[in-house]
């Protein structure tokens, strides 16, 4: 955990990936609560997918989360 109470953790890997009408979307696991996630890969690199537990993935398959919430 870093000072400011923020934690990062990788994904191992997505469940799944599948495509359709040309919108590529996976499924990850998140690493903090261990919900599934159904995200569009085009939108990771943006905005990034943001889990009922508040963590948020972004494009690199990384999780960050604010610990004090």
């Amino acid at each position: 955990m870093t000072s400011n109470s923020t934690e990062t953790r990788q994904i191992d890997g997505y469940v799944r990936k599948w495509s359709e009408m040309g919108k590529t979307r996976i499924e990850v696991v998140c690493p903090f609560c261990k919900g599934h996630l159904i995200a569009y890969v085009w939108s990771l690199n943006g905005s990034g997918k943001k889990c009922s537990c508040g963590a948020k993935m972004d494009g690199s398959g990384t999780f960050t989360k604010d610990m004090t919430k």
